[in-house]
């Protein structure tokens, strides 16, 4: 469901910018059918064509924040976890 989202607010940012499915495919350097796929939210459709996508409408901002260790609340507990055993275990 979230790559859906992903490719419908892609696909108002193309438009909102003036852009052909055809003028972005070929910037991103991959066929229109794969930038459909984007645009659909297709998760069969490599991550590196989301982002180059992304990329070309300067929309990659918060990229580096995704699976952040800093914001991974489940990760973090289990990290605590192992070192409350660790600590039990000396």
């Amino acid at each position: 469901m979230q790559l859906k989202i992903l490719g419908e607010n892609i696909q108002a940012a193309r438009i909102a910018r003036n852009f052909t499915q055809e003028e972005l495919a070929t910037r991103a350097l991959m066929s229109k059918s794969t930038y459909v796929s984007v645009e659909k939210g297709d998760p069969k459709t490599s991550i590196g064509a989301y982002i180059a996508v992304l990329d070309l409408l300067d929309l990659l901002e918060g990229l580096q924040d995704i699976a952040a260790p800093h914001k991974d609340e489940i990760g973090r507990r289990y990290r605590a976890l192992k070192r409350k055993k660790r600590k039990n275990d000396v």
